[in-house]
């Protein structure tokens, strides 16, 4: 049942990252959708290395702004695969959107082990 759910979650992630790869900018309450499936299922690919929290803004103000697909999902993958997965502990992620000046601002941040730790980690 795990890897049905597994399965079924991933090819919703590929059906919308195909369709929305023919845009050059989305909602973002379709980025934000996308971006909490991808979570989803690293969390439960790397089971007890990480929490993560999502903050988002107000779904009246999702519809104020338009993202090219897929900007935001690079950050997260990062901080997961270079810094997350190999704490010895579980980590914290935190992804908070909010707006600045008129302006959306994404902030990511996490206690991974750190790029130079991660760097000698990594398998040559």
């Amino acid at each position: 049942r795990e890897a049905n759910r597994y399965l079924s979650s991933f090819s919703k992630l590929m059906r919308q990252v195909m369709d929305d790869s023919k845009h050059t900018f989305i909602p973002l309450s379709e980025e934000l959708e996308m971006l909490d499936l991808y979570l989803k299922l690293e969390h439960g690919r790397f089971k007890d290395r990480f929490d993560y929290e999502l903050n988002i803004l107000p779904e009246d103000k999702t519809s104020d702004f338009f993202v090219p697909p897929m900007i935001i999902q690079p950050f997260i993958e990062n901080a997961i695969w270079h810094g997350l997965r190999y704490r010895t502990t579980p980590g914290k992620l935190n992804i908070v959107f909010s707006i600045k000046n008129q302006t959306l601002d994404v902030e990511i941040t996490d206690n991974g082990i750190g790029i130079e730790a991660s760097k000698r980690l990594k398998t040559k």
